[in-house]
């Protein structure tokens, strides 16, 4: 089932996580296009793990360069509402 994203969760993607961004990413990333793209990958991964206390948050990356940026992203009705990143960036 694919997961839609809401303006909201672009908007949110483009001020809390694209500015983590270094180098050509960050350039690929001013895309609007592109960020939506990223976006929509992120929010379809089969890599998202739900958070037990809450049912409609997971935890996935975002990976950029062979390094990872953990982000909390809020899922309800098949939607992408929002996310926010949830620590550094780490080694993939």
């Amino acid at each position: 089932m694919q997961i839609k994203t809401t303006e909201h969760a672009l908007e949110r993607f483009v001020e809390r996580v694209q500015p983590n961004t270094h180098g050509t990413h960050r350039k690929y990333l001013s895309i609007p296009e592109n960020a939506k793209r990223a976006l929509h990958s992120i929010a379809n991964s089969q890599e998202l793990i739900q958070v037990e206390s809450k049912n409609d948050r997971y935890d996935g990356y975002f990976a950029s360069y062979g390094k990872l940026l953990p982000i909390r992203l809020v899922i309800r009705d098949n939607t992408l509402v929002t996310l926010w990143p949830t620590g550094g960036w780490m080694r993939a």
